[in-house]
């Protein structure tokens, strides 16, 4: 292992080549359909007002996020998104918020390469590369509120590491500092930092120990802040879930985002969609050069890091293990990986750790990193113990065709955003036409799809209430907003109250708790969604009685000024 390496130190032109060619690798995994791209779930929240904001509503929003430590105490988080999309995505359009995503996705991509550069071998970080690229445990990567939002917060960690490596400790803490007000479960990433500079040994631990009381120490006062401010989820957390949930997520959540490498390609193998097998396929002839490259590399060269450095030993019960300086390397790397595998999970309260669907998925976001070395470094050190070069190939074989088949579930991800888009557009182009009778204080139900298609991102979700606003501008007048509600699956059961209103609540919507109500059905639209369209329904029965809801009225979203998030979502419909 090293302190701060000088052997790997690129020209410009190597840099920009090496971007390029990630940046392509993104586009087409990541970003293909970048055009076909929508809005979806909190995407609602910020980014079309952010894109209808003047620049001085756009200035003052993020002056305010500053002061109150908004967006749930990590301000980074919200100013980053409102930011971009009140200008690039004001300017050009939402595909421009996309295609900066893909732009942010690749700088931590590089980052990572030229860390794993500087510290180890270039097979290390060329498969690394690939595992972070393909990670599938995650699958919101194009999701606009991760990818502005979220990816930063890595950045500013990968940046942190570079900053180690040189000596500039200060900096490097401040960067991490910062991730921690952009999204905080990236933070403890920077954890593992002396083990890559100093590499695990006995004198290294006093240095990592003053490492972890400092990152405790900054952790510590972010939350301090948070609960001085009165932030409604660190308030929220309790004693016992503080305790417990760290710990069992750290034990579910490494298994789940290893595991997912394997489960990907048996979900396109299964799948009955020949497309995606025919595009792994396609991914094995691109991946076949790079494998025969990094089996080259680690065949023939011992990588420079370690022209110094002596094996090492341990007993496995009882068995003393020796191993080349290689091999011993790649071994100290896989600890490390596990390490970053590890700390991915403890700042991660409000979702289940074994999430491998649809927006839940967040929750392994942080554990890219330490899944893509250990992925890597298990590579390595399976091929340099692997004596016969067809056992080699072999493994490089295989290596290939799990990142080929998760390369294809990437692209399958691409397309469950696109329908998903195509299905929003779909629904809000019928509301528009056939419920354009709606009144000050009318509420739009939208049963559940009855389609059980598992998606990696929902159609339409819990932030319905609030895009009707965001479609058309209602009078002034109007103190009490038509709004469109997301039914629960068993809603019948206990919508209707004893005085024979509508009650809109956790049981019976899927809606933001602060919209919760009580409507009277007679100014209630019901809408059905059999899978391949939609339906306005006037009588409902339920519980054996006929509840009559909203009778057509006069058309009055014709007469109302359209937003610029209709052109984008009704317009070319």
């Amino acid at each position: 292992m090293i302190s701060v390496q000088k052997h790997f130190v690129p020209s410009w032109r190597r840099r920009l080549a090496t971007f390029a060619f990630i940046f392509i690798a993104v586009l087409i995994w990541r970003y293909f359909h970048l055009f076909d791209f929508g809005l979806y779930e909190d995407d609602f929240t910020r980014i079309p007002r952010a894109m209808s904001m003047s620049y001085g509503e756009l200035w003052n929003t993020i002056l305010r996020l500053f002061r109150i430590l908004g967006g749930q105490g990590r301000p980074f988080h919200d100013v980053l998104i409102y930011l971009f999309a009140g200008t690039i995505g004001r300017w050009f359009g939402l595909w421009s918020l996309y295609l900066l995503g893909a732009f942010f996705f690749s700088v931590n991509i590089a980052l990572l390469y030229e860390l794993l550069m500087k510290v180890s071998s270039k097979s290390l970080a060329i498969i690394a590369c690939l595992a972070f690229l393909l990670f599938p445990a995650d699958t919101t990567q194009i999701y606009l509120t991760h990818s502005l939002g979220v990816q930063p917060a890595l950045t500013a960690i990968l940046l942190a590491y570079h900053l180690s490596l040189r000596g500039q400790h200060a900096w490097a803490y401040l960067a991490a500092f910062f991730s921690l007000f952009c999204y905080e479960t990236i933070f403890l990433l920077f954890l593992a930092a002396p083990l890559m500079v100093r590499g695990i040994k006995r004198n290294s631990i006093r240095p990592f120990l003053r490492h972890l009381v400092i990152i405790l120490a900054l952790l510590v006062s972010a939350v301090l802040l948070r609960l001085w401010i009165g932030e409604s989820r660190a308030l929220s957390i309790d004693f016992q879930t503080i305790i417990t949930t760290p710990f069992l997520h750290m034990v579910q959540g490494p298994f789940v985002s290893m595991g997912a490498y394997f489960l990907r390609p048996y979900q396109v193998l299964t799948g009955g969609r020949w497309d995606l097998v025919l595009i792994a396929i396609g991914s094995v002839f691109i991946l076949a050069g790079l494998s025969w490259y990094f089996l080259r590399d680690l065949c023939r060269r011992k990588p420079a890091v370690l022209q110094d450095h002596d094996g090492g030993t341990f007993n496995l019960g009882g068995i003393r293990i020796k191993l080349s300086s290689v091999q011993w390397h790649y071994f100290q790397y896989m600890l490390i990986g596990s390490f970053l595998l590890l700390v991915a999970y403890p700042l991660t309260f409000t979702v289940r750790a074994y999430a491998i669907t649809g927006r839940d998925t967040r929750v392994h976001l942080a554990a890219a990193f330490g899944a893509a070395i250990l992925f890597a470094s298990v590579v390595c050190f399976s091929l340099t113990v692997v004596r016969r070069s067809a056992f080699r190939y072999v493994t490089s074989s295989i290596v290939v065709l799990v990142l080929a088949m998760n390369g294809s579930f990437a692209y399958k991800i691409q397309l469950d955003y696109q329908r998903s888009w195509e299905e929003q557009q779909e629904f809000w182009s019928y509301l528009t036409r056939s419920c354009s009778d709606v009144d000050e204080g009318t509420i739009l139900l939208l049963e559940p799809a009855a389609s059980d298609e598992k998606r990696q991102i929902s159609s339409n979700s819990w932030n319905l209430p609030r895009i009707l606003e965001q479609l058309f501008q209602f009078p002034d007048s109007w103190q009490d907003l038509p709004r469109v509600y997301l039914l629960a699956d068993s809603w019948y059961e206990s919508i209707l109250d004893s005085n024979g209103d509508f009650v809109l609540s956790g049981t019976t919507t899927l809606a933001p708790p602060s919209l919760y109500r009580t409507v009277d059905p007679g100014n209630v639209i019901l809408l059905r969604d059999s899978g391949d369209s939609y339906e306005r329904i006037f009588v409902v029965e339920i519980h054996g009685e006929e509840v009559g809801l909203k009778v057509r009225g006069e058309d009055n979203l014709r007469e109302m000024q359209r937003q610029p998030l209709y052109e984008a979502l009704i317009g070319d419909v």
